[in-house]
């Protein structure tokens, strides 16, 4: 015996309106189903205002979409007026930082000397999707540039070999042997400034 399919609790609700209207619209009238079970009275009572909810969700969501395109349009000019605004009160405070206070910006800090980078942390590997690729990736560190590593004995420094550089926080390495496992590392730059190198892995080429 064949058995009528619907899981609703599973539905987003967007497929779950569609089931409804869609249902609604089949059952009016159809003569396999005399006596449907709830009503149609009260499967309107019930279905109705999730259906008029929804309807509200979507209106709300559209006009979310449209605001929020006018707001970032509208940012740039915003922007502008407050760099104008900043740099008029710097003049015309003369730099004092009591003065400056009082216009409701803030006093910028004196810069130090920047952090040394420190080697990325979590180097992870993984086989690509193409032959011959291996995926590498790491956390990102803000204003950092990185440099890879390759090599197939990681006891041996004088086997690694540049394999790339990359302001991102992964690179694919390519043009490998499919098949032959390789060791990576990676350190990161800051200007002039190389950390120390991260910790090997090991990853096999697809």
């Amino acid at each position: 015996m064949d058995r009528a399919k619907a899981s609703p609790s599973t539905m987003t609700d967007a497929e779950l309106v569609n089931l409804i209207v869609e249902h609604k619209t089949k059952m009016n009238g159809n003569p396999n189903f005399p006596t449907p079970k709830p009503t149609a009275v009260e499967f309107d009572a019930k279905t109705g205002p999730y259906l008029t909810a929804d309807a509200l969700v979507t209106s709300l969501e559209g006009q979310l979409k449209v605001a929020i395109k006018s707001r970032n349009d509208a940012r740039p000019a915003a922007e502008g007026a407050i760099v104008e605004r900043r740099d008029y009160v710097q003049t015309a405070s003369g730099g004092s930082a009591p003065i400056i206070l009082t216009s409701g910006f803030a006093v910028a800090g004196k810069r130090g000397p920047a952090a040394p980078p420190v080697p990325p942390a979590k180097l992870g590997a993984t086989m690509g999707d193409h032959s011959g690729c291996v995926d590498t990736m790491w956390h990102g560190q803000h204003g950092r540039s990185f440099i890879i590593q390759i090599c197939s004995d990681p006891m041996s420094d004088a086997g690694w070999r540049q394999l790339g550089f990359t302001t991102n926080s992964s690179f694919t390495a390519k043009g490998l042997t499919s098949g032959t496992k390789y060791w990576f590392r990676v350190c990161s730059l800051l200007g002039d400034v190389q950390s120390e190198w991260c910790g090997a892995i090991e990853c096999m080429a697809a």
